[in-house]
């Protein structure tokens, strides 16, 4: 049952709705035959069949689940200019916290609101992207300047926790991501003594 649940949770991280997630699904069946990616198509058919159950009995409840607060919305959003526009001018700014950690339905929210002004305030780490095995795409970040063309960025770069022996093994792990977008740490903090 779990399994069902996260694979639910991930259509809705995608935006994928009931009515597209039997598509969706034999379209990863058939791209996984084709690149041998592994999936589980007998978990992945039973997720979407369940989706559309489960979403029935969560509109006859009059209720929704964390995934609802992004996913309708958002393709409102997209689908409707007009509500977008709305919708999007109630505020002058966005701000985005743990920006690397952003998946589909997030990013997909956050630039439908900022399609007009564009001004948004994110923070964020690409050396600390952690939840990509949840739906989080560290790309996001790295193209931020692409979607935001006008944004400035800030680099934070001292630590004020760590010794510098920490921080200089820390720098050596993270200078192997060819794709980061780049910050040396560095501290004040001297090395504890003993």
């Amino acid at each position: 049952m779990k399994i069902i649940c996260n694979r639910i949770a991930k259509f809705k991280d995608n935006l994928i709705t009931p009515a597209g997630a039997a598509a969706w699904v034999e379209a990863k069946i058939a791209k996984s035959d084709r690149s041998r990616e592994p999936v589980d198509p007998h978990t992945l058919r039973a997720a979407a069949r369940v989706y559309a159950d489960y979403q029935r009995a969560l509109r006859e409840a009059n209720a929704a689940d964390f995934g609802d607060l992004l996913l309708w919305p958002t393709l409102a959003m997209r689908k409707d200019d007009a509500y977008r526009a709305r919708w999007a001018s109630r505020f002058d700014w966005l701000a985005a916290d743990e920006y690397q950690d952003v998946n589909f339905a997030q990013y997909s929210w956050l630039k439908s609101f900022a399609a007009e002004h564009g001004r948004v305030f994110c923070v964020g780490d690409d050396d600390q992207a952690i939840y990509g095995w949840r739906g989080s795409d560290i790309e996001y970040i790295r193209r931020f300047h692409q979607d935001f063309p006008s944004a400035e960025q800030v680099r934070l770069e001292e630590n004020f926790r760590s010794t510098g022996h920490i921080l200089a093994a820390a720098n050596a792990v993270i200078a192997r991501d060819k794709k980061r977008l780049g910050k040396t740490l560095y501290t004040r903090k001297e090395a504890a003594t003993e």
